[in-house]
């Protein structure tokens, strides 16, 4: 049996928030590089975890539909731009390596090796205007970093004055607003607005979701050694630039590793009634 290989074939930065990869894996027998494609490419869009930003809580601001004097945008630009704010933690990625099986470990499984990033953090955002409010005036948690430092968030006058304080989050996938009255460690993200009653918490949509888009397609391959036909797997993925794609396709391979490797372990159980 001829042993695979994993081929970078070009790696690219488009912008601060999409990096590009193209990696091809084989050779593969007729008919596995769909089932691996396939079984990858959900892997990647759906297992892989990520930090946003999932609650905040604005000074002098009730609801989502208030405004702030000095502010330009309404409180609901200022949300969905800090929904759009890209986090990344080399120390996460650092301390789980893509041979971990801590990384992969379920939300449920509250694995106390997670460490910091197991309980929500917070975050601050103090501006006086005039001026711009970007991504780099955030305040960040220890070991969490912002992707695109000059994303954009909101413009200060000059009496314009913004305080705020933000939860990050670690998870996976997308969640709604409504599913953040608890987050995956089991802690209510409503404690926040006990620090102060004149303030409200406001929970926002979060994408968790370090990978954006993957492609893959198959290439026949003729061999002169082997007299079976081969296929090659070529994949294509994008990133938000949280993580390479080629760590986001390593992380990948060894969750289908992880989840197969348990398959193997499992008891057949009998029906009594049977």
């Amino acid at each position: 049996m001829q042993p695979y290989t994993l081929l970078c074939e070009d790696s690219k930065m488009e912008n601060p928030r999409s990096l590009y990869g193209c990696f091809s894996l084989g050779p593969l027998s007729a008919g596995q590089s769909l089932t691996i494609g396939n079984a990858l490419r959900r892997t990647l869009l759906a297992e892989l975890p990520g930090f946003a930003i999932s609650a905040v809580e604005i000074d002098g601001v009730a609801h989502e539909y208030s405004t702030l004097q000095g502010v330009r945008d309404s409180i609901l630009d200022i949300l969905l731009n800090l929904k759009e704010v890209v986090l990344t933690s080399p120390d996460f990625y650092m301390a789980h390596q893509p041979d971990s099986q801590v990384l992969l470990t379920t939300a449920e499984t509250k694995n106390s090796e997670c460490g910091p990033w197991q309980t929500p953090l917070i975050g601050y955002l103090q501006a006086r205007g005039p001026g711009v409010v970007r991504a780099a005036d955030l305040k960040l948690p220890v070991g969490i970093q912002c992707v695109d430092p000059e994303q954009y968030i909101t413009t200060l006058s000059e009496d314009g004055l913004l305080n705020m304080k933000f939860q990050i989050e670690l998870g996976k996938g997308y969640r709604y607003a409504s599913s953040n009255l608890k987050d995956w460690s089991g802690a209510e993200t409503s404690s926040l607005s006990r620090i102060s009653k004149e303030r409200s918490c406001l929970l926002l949509d979060t994408v968790f979701m370090p990978v954006l888009k993957v492609n893959f397609t198959i290439e026949q391959v003729s061999s002169k050694t082997l007299r079976q036909s081969t296929e090659m797997l070529k994949m294509e993925l994008w990133t938000n630039g949280s993580v390479h794609p080629r760590q986001a396709l390593y992380q990948g391979l060894n969750h289908l590793a992880y989840l197969f490797q348990d398959l193997q372990k499992l008891k057949m159980l009998t029906n009594p009634l049977i």
